[in-house]
């Protein structure tokens, strides 16, 4: 790669007169190795080893300083899975549960700090985190017309041993803290009910429900970075004639109007604060046709 900046000037989070230029070749691999044994005709159990590679990166915006010009090195991580997964009911029920474990080293993320007065991002191997959890998900075909389903799961994604970057702008004493973007904990349910009519149209009802616990978005673990725990509600009601390939659905999209972002960033004294297009609660209609 190979980055010039013409600027002759200080431009906020630009530097000037930046130049930088690189290459790198590495060799990695990648792999999964699993067995499988069943219980029953209706249950069965497995164990997973999987080894996972992401291959060396570069910054190559113009924000950065000579100290971040080097390649990163790759990120390698090892996980183990053991689970089971169940049918009964004369298949109308299906859960899986699954208990996991995994370690990255020199794990590649985007640390935020200050350019020139501008918030930037600076990619750097943040040293050995990990992450273990337990997930379970359900479906249930109650009725003919009736079906419920829904999951939960708890994820302790920690930082292990944090490789502070050179110049850093924020506190580097985060060892044990939360890895960014990670709640412990998510939930969903959903049902959804079909009423069949005698023209052979399909009305049919669904809503669901989503939340997480709070959620930390720097790795510097900003104290402003926090968004608490929140969920989103949403519904739908379709009318459908699937012989002839088309459905049309009215959303609501949030109901209960809950503010909440998915992503927040610290910039000098400012607080950069993203939000999704459910931020606020909307109404839409969804037109959908096969050919």
């Amino acid at each position: 790669h190979r980055r010039v900046s013409t600027s002759a000037t200080t431009v906020s989070g630009i530097q000037p007169a930046t130049s930088s230029s690189g290459s790198v070749d590495e060799d990695g691999w990648s792999g999964r190795l699993g067995v499988q044994y069943d219980l029953s005709d209706t249950v069965t159990s497995y164990l997973t080893y999987s080894r996972g590679y992401k291959g060396p990166a570069y910054n190559v915006f113009f924000n950065m300083q000579p100290r971040d010009t080097d390649a990163l090195k790759p990120e390698t991580s090892n996980t183990w899975e053991v689970g089971i997964k169940a049918t009964s009911w004369n298949n109308r029920l299906t859960t899986n549960l699954a208990i996991f474990h995994s370690d990255y080293d020199n794990y590649q993320a985007n640390f935020f700090d200050t350019v020139a007065g501008q918030v930037v991002t600076r990619l750097i191997n943040a040293g050995s985190v990990s992450t273990e959890g337990v997930e379970l998900d359900y479906a249930l075909q109650a009725t003919q017309q009736l079906k419920l389903s829904g999951a939960l799961a708890y994820t302790r994604a920690r930082i292990d041993e944090f490789a502070c970057p050179p110049g850093a702008a924020a506190s580097c004493n985060v060892n044990g803290k939360p890895l960014p973007f990670s709640p412990d904990w998510k939930s969903y349910v959903r049902a959804d009910y079909s009423i069949p009519l005698d023209n052979g149209l399909d009305i049919e009802l669904g809503t669901d429900y989503s939340w997480q616990s709070e959620v930390q978005y720097d790795i510097s673990q900003n104290v402003d970075t926090k968004q608490g725990a929140y969920g989103i509600w949403n519904a739908s009601v379709a009318l459908a004639d699937y012989s002839n390939g088309w459905r049309v659905a009215l959303l609501a999209k949030n109901l209960t109007d809950k503010s909440y972002s998915s992503l927040l960033a610290s910039g000098g004294s400012y607080i950069y604060r993203a939000v999704p297009r459910d931020d606020e609660r909307y109404f839409g209609v969804q037109l959908r046709k096969d050919f």
